[in-house]
């Protein structure tokens, strides 16, 4: 655990005792639509969402309005199939492997998951050991 924080802590804790700012992506690229459906699923089940803006909403085209997304049983699938835009909002409440991991955000598009971090203080070796362990699940 230490040996990945030495290597690399100072991508997810900020140097200078605060926030810059900055979203680091995580890709999780070339998924087949289960796969972008699935990794969605399991994501939610382990994380409640957030977004500042109240419930966060995806685009339904077929609907021609936003809709909420905890209203819809499967969102990231309605990406996948092209009923529905790529959507982004928050996840909170992380943990893992007994460990508090820090908000992230995640993105679904048609053949692909992204996860943005933050750097900041939040983020210490047992953290980053969970976020690693956290995405080794996933596949």
């Amino acid at each position: 655990m230490r040996d990945l924080w030495t290597q690399l802590g100072c991508l997810f804790n900020d140097v200078d005792d605060h926030d810059n700012g900055t979203l680091s992506d995580i890709f999780i690229e070339d998924l087949s639509g289960s796969e972008v459906g699935e990794i969605y699923g399991w994501l939610r089940s382990h994380s409640e969402i957030y977004s500042e803006k109240g419930p966060p909403t995806l685009w339904h085209r077929e609907r021609q309005c936003d809709v909420p997304i905890t209203e819809l049983d499967a969102p990231a699938q309605l990406v996948v199939n092209g009923v529905a835009e790529s959507f982004r909002h928050g996840l909170v409440n992380l943990a893992f492997a007994g460990t508090h991991i820090p908000d992230l955000t995640v993105a679904v598009y048609p053949d692909e998951i992204q996860l943005d971090y933050q750097m900041g203080l939040y983020w210490g070796p047992s953290q980053l050991s969970a976020l690693f362990e956290f995405l080794w699940a996933i596949q």
